[in-house]
């Protein structure tokens, strides 16, 4: 048996010991995603003294929101950062499913990430807390908090090795409350819209013991999940803890929070040019199957058809712009998608790959070969049309100034 697997036996024996009550106490960390996003009309920032500045003035606005919530018994101090700027801003893309017009579909908002980190102390009742699917497992009425605008990290201590359900979930109640409070929004990204685990599907374990492994490593299943193992020792001070947890993981995962956006926003976008694509198809087909001249029922279908010119340039020209968005966000997920593996590694975190889960099943999927046939076809339609009735104008107007000749 080689060294590696000498010591990923040791790990799995530690990890058995450890689920099956041998080894305690813990803490248990979950990260997820929750956007500060900034009201609309807001500029990019990039790691300037001015973006300090506002993230500054922000951070003071959700620490006083925080104080006066009776949920949070504690708001840590803020860290004087002199020589760094971590402040600035990442844009986000969303949109309404229930648009018809192309430009009330699709927006754009900034989203700011602190120059430093607010960390808060969460204390609510069990049995006001919010549970997932049904799972009454809430396995603490105290939770402390880390948040960079961007990625969240709560972690809570516990005595037994069961993995829970519906542990930290308060949280995302108390961060969209603060975040309104100061006048501003907090979004969670869930990994999807039907997913009612807020979290990332991952749980992470720090515990005491002589045999940990070198790297973050998946341990096995959860309720929500897998069990991901830190590379160190439980700290005494559960402050420490949570803050060497976060920095460890937070980078990867505020990159992850882009990939996602891209993976989102190409699905969204896609989704909407089938659509279109498929009235657009309809237009075509009524046009087709209309009765002509000089069958008399052809004024009937005249007039039925008679918006129809303006509504299919209107698709296609949102049409031409939603592959250019597609080919945009496409591009974007594949410099990103790159960069969080790099950070990954980097980061001795290449392990926890299979729980980020960053579309590259639904981008290899994607195919919009019969969208741009449609579209190239029914451009050179409507190019043929307009050509037509250009040529009809020309000739009624030389008509006319024939006529007008002859009658001088």
């Amino acid at each position: 048996m080689g060294a590696e697997a000498t010591a990923q036996k040791e790990v799995s024996h530690a990890i058995e010991e450890t689920q099956s009550g041998v080894q305690g106490p813990l803490y248990v960390g979950r990260f997820g995603v929750v956007l500060l996003r900034l009201p609309d009309g807001s500029e990019p920032m990039f790691t300037t003294p001015d973006a300090r500045e506002f993230s500054h003035s922000v951070s003071e606005k959700l620490r006083k929101a925080l104080d006066v919530d009776p949920r949070v018994v504690k708001v840590y101090i803020e860290r004087a950062i002199k020589t760094v700027d971590n402040a600035r801003t990442h844009t986000y893309w969303e949109f309404n499913s229930e648009a018809e017009d192309f430009g009330e579909f699709i927006d754009r908002f900034e989203v700011l990430r602190l120059n430093e980190p607010i960390v808060f102390r969460v204390r609510v009742p069990i049995k006001n807390q919010p549970i997932y699917r049904g799972i009454d497992d809430v396995p603490s009425d105290e939770y402390l908090v880390v948040w960079d605008g961007v990625s969240v990290l709560v972690q809570w201590n516990q005595d037994v090795t069961e993995a829970t359900a519906s542990g930290g979930h308060i949280v995302f109640d108390v961060l969209e409350a603060a975040a309104g409070e100061a006048g501003y929004a907090a979004e969670v990204v869930a990994c999807s819209a039907e997913c009612h685990h807020k979290f990332v599907h991952a749980d992470v374990v720090t515990f005491d013991g002589d045999t940990h492994p070198d790297k973050f490593v998946i341990s096995g299943e959860t309720p929500v999940g897998v069990g991901v193992i830190t590379p160190f020792n439980r700290e005494k001070d559960d402050l420490s803890n949570l803050l060497r947890t976060y920095h460890e993981i937070s980078y990867a995962v505020d990159i992850y929070s882009q990939v996602r956006d891209s993976v989102d926003s190409i699905y969204s976008m896609e989704t909407k040019a089938r659509s279109d694509s498929a009235k657009l198809m309809l237009i075509e087909y009524s046009r087709a199957s209309s009765r002509q001249f000089p069958n008399p029922r052809s004024v009937v279908d005249a007039w039925k058809l008679r918006n129809f010119r303006g509504e299919s340039r209107k698709l296609l020209s949102g049409l031409w712009l939603a592959m250019n968005y597609v080919e945009s966000f496409e591009r974007e997920w594949r410099r990103s998608s790159v960069r969080f593996k790099s950070v990954l590694e980097e980061n001795g975190l290449e392990k926890l790959t299979p729980i980020f889960d960053i579309g590259e099943e639904e981008i290899e999927a994607l195919d919009l070969s019969l969208i741009r046939e449609n579209l190239q076809d029914s451009s050179s339609r409507m190019d043929s049309r307009m050509i037509f009735f250009a040529t009809l104008a020309g000739a009624g107007a030389a008509l006319g100034g024939a006529a007008l000749s002859g009658g001088v």
